[in-house]
C-alpha cells in the first residue's frame, strides 16, 4: 500500500481553487499515476477512473466542480 498526495483544481461561481488530498492505494495504482500523471487510466473518466471519481466527489462536497489533476507525489 502506498499513499499519494494528489493536487487537483476545481471551480465554482466564486472562482477557482487548488487543493490536495492524501489517498492510500494499491502500489500498482500509485505507480501508474506517478508514471503517467493525468494520462493514467485511474484518472480517466472513460476508463476505470476510480481516483478521478474520488476527486470529483471531494470537490463536490467542498462546493466546487472538479476541473482536473495537477500532480502527485508519494507521501511518507
Amino acid at each position: 500500500m502506498k499513499k499519494l498526495c494528489i493536487t487537483y483544481t476545481m471551480h465554482n461561481d466564486e472562482g477557482t481553487a487548488e487543493t490536495c488530498v492524501t489517498l492510500p492505494m494499491l502500489e500498482e495504482v500509485a505507480e501508474d499515476i506517478l508514471e503517467r500523471g493525468a494520462d493514467s487510466e485511474h484518472l480517466d473518466s472513460m476508463r476505470i477512473g476510480e481516483v478521478q471519481r474520488v476527486l470529483k466527489s471531494l470537490a463536490s462536497i467542498q462546493g466546487y466542480t472538479y476541473d482536473g489533476f495537477c500532480c502527485a507525489e508519494i507521501e511518507e
